[in-house]
């Protein structure tokens, strides 16, 4: 089978596009890099294997041919690692073959991590003139750091190796259901469906909260706890919600927000207000590190008025519709939130 990745290289102080074939076939077992690679190029034999099965893919016992097309042109360092690697999953089977709109360039360690290389802005460039980038879309530099284990290292599984993402998501949804079943909040049919709401919640709410630049470190208890700046925190104060609007079991739509009478109600509806400065914010910065500080800045303040102010014993119907019509207000925002970071909510925890 063949497969074909789209990659960029250098020419003196510009970049154009590399079409990176891979192609296995019976025989012995061999790697090959045509299309006048040099040294650094060629290396990358041992470099992919190595990515490959410390990444948790089988190597395919073939024979391999990579072309770096087109192959009258002289390729030179790391940047085909990934797009190699990439080529011969795809044409083993082992991934679907990525986006014809899809471009990538980067060296890979021996574990699999991803490394920066040299040229990064002229093929970007390069992309933009190949079609990649739309002339619509602007071309920024975003950098991210490196999710660590406790040790202040890269994460890694127990073997050493590079941990995947469909593995992390199931050892946090068994972590996240272990908890669950401790604390029996759920029925044994609704367990599966809530571990999995809660478990997205901790891995998604755990890596975007963090700067995007920065290192953090992976912390499987302080993402699952229910209590602090915790995706499951957010989910909770969402279903508490929930719960208070059923036991109030009056329609909200109708009710008019009343004048704040309390500093716990006041205080909610400034964080409210916020709420497209928040947006615009994570949009402009690309950062939706923004977006979790300002809804777990809203959880805090919902769960202390619903705490401190009796909603359902209030014995002003006015006033007690303005109070469900507030947190009901407040759900909806919670929510559009966590939809834009990538989880939703379950109905009970």
């Amino acid at each position: 089978m063949v497969s074909n990745i789209r990659s960029f290289g250098i020419h003196g102080i510009g970049g154009y596009e590399v079409s990176v074939e891979c192609f296995l076939s019976n025989g012995l077992p061999a790697f090959d890099i045509v299309g006048l690679p040099d040294a650094a190029v060629k290396e990358a034999r041992e470099r992919v294997r190595a990515a490959i099965k410390n990444s948790g893919f089988k190597y395919p016992v073939s024979r391999v041919t990579v072309n770096l097309a087109p192959a009258d042109t002289k390729k030179a360092g790391t940047v085909y690692d990934l797009p190699v690697l990439l080529g011969i999953l795809a044409a083993a089977g082992e991934i679907d073959a990525p986006a014809g709109d899809c471009g990538f360039f980067g060296e890979l360690s021996l574990t699999g991590d991803l490394r920066p290389v040299v040229g990064a802005l002229p093929m970007a460039i390069a992309a933009r003139k190949c079609g990649i980038v739309p002339d619509t879309t602007a071309l920024e530099h975003i950098g991210h750091g490196t999710m660590n284990g406790k040790d202040g290292k890269p994460f890694k599984t127990r073997a050493g190796g590079v941990m995947r993402l469909e593995t992390l998501i199931a050892d946090v949804t068994d972590y996240v259901t272990s908890k669950i079943k401790e604390n029996q909040t759920v029925s044994d049919d609704e367990l599966p469906q809530t571990a999995k709401c809660i478990a997205m919640a901790a891995l998604k709410y755990g890596d975007l909260s963090n700067m995007p630049t920065k290192d953090y470190v992976f912390d499987l208890d302080r993402f699952s706890s229910f209590e602090g700046n915790t995706g499951p925190y957010i989910l909770y104060t969402i279903v508490r919600i929930k719960s208070i609007l059923a036991k109030y079991g009056k329609p909200v739509s109708p009710a008019q927000l009343l004048s704040a009478c309390s500093a716990e109600q006041k205080q909610l509806m400034l964080v409210l207000s916020r709420m497209a400065d928040a947006l615009w914010s994570a949009y402009r910065d690309s950062a939706p590190n923004t977006i979790c500080a300002y809804i777990y800045e809203l959880a805090t303040a919902a769960n202390k008025f619903y705490h401190d102010v009796k909603i359902l014993t209030e014995p002003d119907p006015a006033r007690q519709a303005s109070y469900a019509a507030l947190i009901d207000l407040t759900r909806g925002v919670l929510e559009t939130c966590i939809d834009l970071l990538g989880f939703s909510a379950p109905e009970r925890m």
